[in-house]
């Protein structure tokens, strides 16, 4: 059920067909690898109304759909396809290389731009990683730049993409716990969730035996 609010107190179905409710065939938590959805907002085409943005997993096509309204909810429309094996484990606003905001989407097969401004929507995958479950999971700006969680599995520790937009050039940086010396057992496995609190980015991380919260500085090894 989707509903829309100008005050929090009044919500409204939208005027037009909303996104569709039964892409998504299997139960799903806000926390799953294949969560059925997942909402971001941006800078609209109306002063003061943002974007909103929502990717959709079509399980049965094997797609991530990509819908978005321009007038708080009320109507939306289907912008953008492309293929996954699973659903959108994060969608974040972030810079291009031309300094416009576009919509970075975290799948098990990697992050993707998505870029709704234009009549026709274009989806590429800028940073392939190897398929795991859990890549770009929660993906979150920290001191201006884009963190992305990548999957090395239960028994190693995490990565992290750390992405940065300046002077038109995009960088890519390793900044996850794989890159620094051995970690025991009880700090290894993805991660599922991730927060920015002043100078630390705290991520939420577990295995079948530990759960743990790490505080990450954005520096190699660190």
């Amino acid at each position: 059920v989707l509903r829309y609010s100008t005050d929090g107190v009044t919500w409204t179905a939208p005027a037009t067909t909303p996104p569709p409710s039964n892409l998504f065939t299997s139960a799903a938590t806000m926390i799953d690898n294949d969560a059925g959805a997942r909402l971001a907002w941006g800078p609209g085409t109306v002063a003061n109304t943002p974007r909103v943005a929502l990717a959709l997993h079509d399980e049965v096509n094997g797609e991530i759909e990509i819908w978005d309204s321009t007038n708080g909810g009320d109507t939306w429309q289907s912008r953008v396809t492309f293929a996954s094996g699973g659903g959108p484990n994060g969608i974040a606003t972030y810079l291009d290389v031309d300094d416009s905001v576009v919509f970075y989407v975290g799948t098990r097969e990697g992050v993707w731009l998505v870029d709704l401004t234009p009549a026709t929507a274009t989806a590429e995958l800028i940073l392939p990683m190897p398929v795991a479950n859990l890549n770009g999971q929660r993906p979150t700006i920290h001191n201006t730049a884009l963190y992305v969680p990548v999957d090395h599995g239960s028994s190693a520790p995490f990565g992290m993409k750390r992405i940065t937009v300046r002077d038109g050039v995009r960088n890519i940086e390793d900044v996850g716990l794989d890159q620094g010396q051995a970690f025991p057992s009880t700090i290894q496995g993805p991660v599922y969730w991730m927060e920015s609190a002043g100078p630390f980015l705290f991520a939420l991380g577990s295995t079948s035996s530990y759960d743990r919260v790490i505080a990450i500085t954005g520096l190699p090894g660190d």
